[in-house]
């Protein structure tokens, strides 16, 4: 299993100044931003687009290590580099493992949201 953290606020934080009001506002666009990007891939390698390929990925890889998804960047990178080295053998392989991380990452953001926005001593009456 992968030990890197699937989502790492804090090095995202430390890289926005520690304003969590960034954090929080960046962490919707890149989820959405996730799945546009990831259609736009798969369109991409269906028709076998490496430029569109290693742009797309490129940007994604931007985004979600701003966010500190280091797993999903790591992947991002790695089908970047083979669309750049035009190794149609394995993007679509590459863009399974992307999808994975996609799909751990975007609950994960989703349930540091919903934390964030729930009242910091939520008490029955």
């Amino acid at each position: 299993m992968n030990q890197t953290a699937l989502l790492d606020t804090a090095a995202a934080l430390a890289l926005m100044d520690g304003d969590m009001s960034i954090l929080l506002m960046i962490l919707p666009i890149v989820s959405e931003q996730m799945n546009t990007d990831r259609h736009e891939i798969a369109e991409a390698i269906k028709t076998s687009d490496t430029a569109r390929i290693k742009a797309v990925s490129h940007r994604l890889k931007s985004s979600v290590g701003y966010i500190g998804a280091m797993r999903a960047q790591s992947a991002c990178a790695r089908l970047e580099s083979a669309a750049e080295h035009a190794d149609a053998g394995v993007l679509a392989e590459l863009r399974q493992q992307l999808e994975t991380e996609i799909d751990a990452l975007a609950p994960a953001i989703a349930t540091y949201l919903a934390r964030q926005a729930a009242p910091a001593n939520s008490k029955a009456i």
